[in-house]
């Protein structure tokens, strides 16, 4: 759209096709230059990449964060996410009209799969940072709860010994899942807070149990994205707006969207090495000038797709749940051309966080 006076009005289709066509010519004469690069730099010169798909017959690029999430996400979060939601859908479909039993059901089995992967002594660190912020309703104040905030956010970045007791490996692999799933987990706690003061102000504390399953929901427990707290169904009564088939047929056909992104990036991996470029500046001697700008555009892509499987899976299966309304997953950064909108549009839930 261009502005005329103080009012927006459309382009013609022919402008915008043009545009288009120029804006895609561009990205793919970026991408393919970029490709060309990979494929001619020697085995010396990319140290850092590791055995791909037998049948490509290439090693791969691999980025560390990458890997972690997507290996944590499928084989360990994903059978305890299976068994959170059929339990669920029973209690849903039996004891509707008891938010109780559906809240005890969150804490038990979030708890039992933190457990089973990082220890128990994690489960007692989340259950007690819980409990602190819940203690803080009693000062019915904001100061009270942003001071704390601080604080415990000094205690993780500075405190390694911590996390060294719960992951004694060398990798710290653990100890870095553990540390993200805490300040999700913490972010919850503020919202839940900040949410409950008009109760605390009335002289009502809000039901423990119910914020204990507000923050031990499991799909968005360790990778986000963050549903504020007034966005929770806060009745007794759990409402189920469609049927259990129409619910199926959603979630199957998002998650199979998502894996492909995901087996996606796996292939471009063996082809567009870029984290290896990141980790090693002296290959960007071979680039020119249309190379570095398909790896500018190729970073950002990257980056918008580990987001966009991490955060729609997490995001399908909470709409299967119909727990709570969550965020629509990332805007693809390719489609963004103001940076006030990118912020707005990308994590959703963190926007609608500070917003509140």
């Amino acid at each position: 759209m261009k502005k005329v006076g103080n009012q927006y009005v459309p382009l013609h289709h022919f402008e915008i096709f043009c545009y288009t066509v120029i804006w895609a010519s561009g990205i793919l004469y970026a991408a393919y230059n970029l490709l060309d690069v990979s494929s001619s730099l020697k085995n010396s010169e990319v140290p850092d990449l590791v055995p791909g798909w037998s049948w490509l017959g290439r090693r791969k690029d691999t980025c560390p964060e990458w890997r972690i999430w997507t290996t944590f996400l499928i084989y360990s979060l994903g059978p305890w996410v299976i068994l959170h939601s059929s339990i669920l859908l029973i209690i849903q479909h039996y004891f509707s009209k008891i938010s109780t039993i559906r809240d005890i059901w969150f804490i038990t089995v979030t708890s039992l799969c933190t457990a089973y992967n990082f220890g128990l002594l994690s489960v007692l660190i989340f259950f007690g940072l819980t409990l602190i912020y819940y203690c803080l309703l009693l000062f019915g104040n904001q100061i009270s709860i942003w001071i704390t905030s601080i604080l415990l956010l000094g205690v993780w970045s500075y405190n390694d010994s911590l996390f060294t007791i719960i992951d004694p490996s060398s990798d710290g692999e653990i100890a870095y899942l553990l540390l993200l799933t805490l300040y999700w987990h913490q972010l919850r706690c503020i919202s839940f807070s900040l949410g409950s003061l008009d109760k605390t102000k009335s002289k009502t504390l809000p039901n423990c149990l119910h914020f204990l399953a507000y923050t031990f929901y499991l799909p968005c427990f360790f990778f986000g994205p963050i549903i504020i707290y007034k966005k929770i169904n806060d009745t007794t009564t759990n409402t189920i707006t469609k049927s259990l088939c129409q619910r199926l047929s959603k979630l199957i056909i998002n998650l199979i969207r998502y894996f492909f992104w995901m087996f996606f990036v796996e292939f471009i991996l063996h082809f567009v090495y870029i984290n290896m470029f990141l980790q090693n500046i002296k290959v960007f001697k071979h680039f020119g000038i249309s190379a570095l700008g398909g790896f500018g555009f190729g970073m950002g892509q990257f980056f918008f797709i580990k987001y966009t499987f991490i955060y729609g899976t997490v995001i399908t299966i909470a709409k299967f749940d119909e727990y709570f309304e969550p965020p629509k997953p990332p805007k693809c950064i390719s489609r963004i051309y103001l940076y006030s909108d990118m912020w707005r549009s990308f994590d959703r839930g963190l926007y609608n966080f500070l917003k509140e």
